[in-house]
């Protein structure tokens, strides 16, 4: 792709905030070599791309076979932000009114969530909403979630056996139970990969080598 900056645009930035960077670093910033190609660059003359997958397109896939399913939806959008858990709390909320109502939907957004650290434990956005959820919900029967990124990775060191995010249903619920596992107290050390391993919910897909977001589905069936 042709790029627009310039080696001096970066030397800018370097000074105007007076960054401390390595001798290498100011190097490379002035060796014309490093320059990037420009627009207009014979290079790109016989170069082009195509958008094959928009980030939405995961979710709207999603939409389409909770549809046909049978589920009402509800798409709260493509491009979500905002602190997982607190998400996680806004969702559960139209869950339980949805369960209440006797409505059997499908709860559908897209979009990357961010984790405070508070701990020392592991997991990611996907996890830690997941997680929550699972506090919120655990005495609820005919709800079931998944949270996971399209990439195969949920925060972690980006390592290809990082989890992709992780699921909640009955049997999440049940084995919170049998262990003794107290979901308030593992995203209070942000450990949902460990609570996740112990309920045996983890979203193990190994890289997918595609990234359209993250997707985020609740289902409610009727009580």
């Amino acid at each position: 792709m042709p790029d627009p900056t310039t080696l001096a645009d970066a030397r800018a930035l370097v000074a105007r905030y007076h960054l401390t960077v390595d001798d290498a670093i100011h190097r490379a910033l002035a060796d014309p070599g490093n320059e990037s190609c420009k627009p207009g660059d014979p290079a790109f003359s016989r170069a082009h791309f195509e958008l094959i997958a928009k980030p939405k397109a995961s979710l709207d896939a999603a939409i389409r076979i909770a549809a046909a399913a049978g589920y009402a939806i509800i798409e709260l959008g493509a491009d979500l932000e905002g602190e997982a858990r607190e998400v996680a709390a806004d969702h559960a909320r139209l869950a339980l009114k949805a369960r209440s109502q006797g409505k059997r939907t499908a709860i559908l957004s897209g979009g990357e969530l961010t984790v405070t650290v508070r701990g020392n434990g592991r997991g990611g956005p996907n996890q830690e909403y997941a997680l929550a959820l699972a506090a919120l919900l655990k005495d609820t029967p005919d709800i079931a979630a998944l949270a996971a990124d399209t990439d195969g990775a949920d925060g972690g060191a980006g390592s290809a056996t990082d989890p992709a995010g992780a699921m909640i249903d009955q049997t999440t619920f049940a084995k919170m139970k049998s262990l003794g596992l107290d979901p308030k107290a593992y995203l209070d050390n942000n450990d949902a990969t460990a609570f996740f391993a112990a309920t045996g919910d983890l979203l193990l897909t190994g890289p997918t080598l595609t990234n359209v977001n993250d997707v985020r589905v609740i289902l409610v069936d009727a009580a």
